[in-house]
């Protein structure tokens, strides 16, 4: 279950060296401001509906933050979001679907591919999961190497992020805790910058 809106404010920073670790690009390429991001209950969680932190992080920065997040969703459903919202003409886009892994590396890699084809050539961050178990593993290896394939992708490592602080989870070993929530919001800032 996700966890239901806050309204405590949690100050926190993120440290450099986790942010150079967890990132793979120090510019963002992006031409506009239009950010369409697909993710789980992970993403959820950061989105106005609970915590809103995601669009508190970066919002300031000019941009304009689209979240297509629900609980339990596999990669499957950022195919179908994509169907649906794929030609609105995004400026950048983010993925942040593996968590609810299905343990078939060859089907992530199709339909993590049709995400990236249907976005087009506009900068992708994709972003890595928890290895909370083994087969996380797998979503990671695949991330890892489809972005060796397209130029326009960059990651932001939460695997490592989380690694560094597994205090940032909740026992579960895969929810953000509200300052995970928090850090989580700032490394993809960090990596966005300000938009165009």
């Amino acid at each position: 279950a996700l966890p239901g809106a806050t309204t405590t404010v949690v100050e926190t920073t993120v440290p450099e060296t986790t942010v150079a670790e967890s990132t793979t690009t120090t510019e963002f390429p992006a031409t506009g401001n239009r950010i369409l991001m697909l993710g789980d209950s992970i993403l959820a969680s950061t989105s106005k509906r609970y915590s809103n932190t995601m669009c508190q992080a970066l919002v300031p920065l000019g941009w304009q933050v689209e979240i297509e997040a629900e609980v339990s969703r596999p990669i499957d459903f950022g195919v179908d979001v994509m169907a649906a919202r794929g030609d609105d003409d995004w400026d950048a886009g983010l993925v942040f679907l593996g968590t609810n892994y299905g343990k078939d590396e060859n089907h992530y890699l199709k339909q993590l591919n049709k995400i990236i084809l249907a976005f087009g050539d506009v900068p992708i961050v994709l972003v890595t999961v928890t290895e909370f178990r083994d087969e996380m593993r797998e979503v990671n290896h695949v991330i890892d190497a489809i972005s060796e394939v397209y130029p326009n992708i960059s990651i932001v490592d939460w695997r490592q992020v989380t690694a560094d602080r597994p205090d940032l989870l909740n026992v579960d070993g895969i929810h953000p805790t509200p300052e995970g929530r928090e850090v989580l919001a700032g490394v993809v800032a960090m990596h966005l910058g300000e938009a165009p």
